[in-house]
């Protein structure tokens, strides 16, 4: 398990926290914009997908090497960044 994997968990952690206060128990204030959730998901898509995509990149992070983790693990950090700040921006924040 590699520093770019316990980064990517953390933000991880969050935007699902996040999804779940927002958009599944808010949905007359909030949308999904992750279009394989839906708008308006529910709390069992929500984690269903978001326990998958953790599964996912934590098999590629345990099986890809060198540049391409590297590279991999980037993009992955990339999208988790923009998706928490963006749900802040939307003041959503973080809810425990």
């Amino acid at each position: 398990m590699s520093m770019f994997f316990l980064a990517y968990l953390g933000l991880h952690i969050v935007d699902w926290k996040q999804t779940l206060h927002g958009p599944v128990n808010h949905p007359d204030r909030y949308v999904e914009r992750n279009v394989i959730e839906g708008r308006h998901p529910s709390r069992g898509t929500v984690n269903t997908y978001m326990l998958a995509s953790l599964a996912g990149v934590y098999y590629l992070d345990t099986h890809l090497t060198g540049i391409q983790r590297d590279l991999f693990m980037t993009g992955a950090l990339s999208v988790e960044i923009y998706a928490v700040s963006h749900n802040f921006g939307a003041n959503i924040g973080l809810r425990f």
